[in-house]
C-alpha cells in the first residue's frame, strides 16, 4: 500500500475536529515534524488526564508492558495513547495478541502507529492499516508544501523568516522538514540575528 491510499494531515485533522479522536491511526512516512505535528494535535484533542505512552517494542520488557497496559486498558476510565513503532518485527504470538485487540479496539483510547517507510510491505503492517486511519506523513514532494509547513513552524513561534533564506534551504536540504528548520535557525543563530531577522508578527 502507498500513499496513494492515505489521508492528508489537514484532512484528518478537519475531522477530529468535528468528531474526536478515532481509536487506531497509522502514520505512512517518515518525516519526523510531520509525525510530532500530528501526535501534538491528537494530545491537543485529549482529556487533560489522558495517559500517554511510547512503545518501541524493540526487547522483551517494553512488549509485555505494551501487552499488560493494553490488556489492563479497560479497567480504567482515563483515557490512553498508545505511541507504537516497530511492530512490524513481532512474532506470530504477538501478532495474534494485537491483532485480538485490533478486531475489538477500545474506543475510548488512541493507539498511533508508526512506520517510517513510503509504502506498507509487510503483511501484518498491511492488516493493521486496514483497521486503521492512515495518515500521509511523508515529506511532501511539492517545495511549496515543506514551505507552507515551514511557516507554519515559525509563525507558532511568533517568527519570520526571509523568503530568500528558506528558498535556500529547501532546494539544498532534502532530509525532512525538521532538518530544514534546523538549517534555518543554526543560520540565523550563526550571524547572531535570530531575534532580529526572525521578528515576531
Amino acid at each position: 500500500m502507498s500513499y496513494s491510499n492515505s489521508h492528508s494531515i489537514r484532512s484528518v485533522m478537519n475531522k477530529i475536529s468535528k468528531n474526536g479522536n478515532d481509536s487506531l491511526y497509522f502514520l505512512l512516512g517518515d518525516d519526523y515534524f510531520l509525525q510530532s505535528f500530528f501526535l501534538s494535535k491528537i494530545k491537543e484533542n485529549s482529556n487533560p488526564g489522558t495517559n500517554i505512552d511510547y512503545y518501541y517494542l524493540n526487547d522483551q520488557s517494553d512488549l509485555e508492558m505494551f501487552f499488560n497496559s493494553l490488556s489492563s486498558m479497560s479497567l480504567f476510565t482515563n483515557e490512553n495513547i498508545f505511541i507504537i513503532k516497530n511492530f512490524n518485527r513481532l512474532s506470530s504470538l504477538s501478532q495474534n495478541m494485537l491483532d485480538k485487540y485490533l478486531n475489538n479496539a477500545d474506543k475510548n483510547n488512541t493507539l498511533i502507529f508508526i512506520l517510517d517507510e513510503f509504502m506498507i510491505k509487510n503483511k501484518f503492517s498491511q492488516k493493521i492499516s486496514n483497521f486503521s486511519t492512515i495518515v500521509n506523513t511523508q515529506t511532501p514532494f511539492e517545495e511549496s508544501k515543506i514551505k507552507k509547513w515551514i511557516r507554519y513552524y515559525f509563525r507558532n513561534q511568533k517568527q519570520q523568516v526571509d523568503d530568500d533564506i528558506l528558498d535556500y534551504f529547501i532546494k539544498n536540504y532534502k532530509s525532512g522538514i525538521s532538518s530544514i528548520v534546523n538549517e534555518v535557525e543554526k543560520y540565523y543563530l550563526n550571524t547572531n540575528s535570530l531575534y532580529d531577522d526572525l521578528s515576531p508578527f
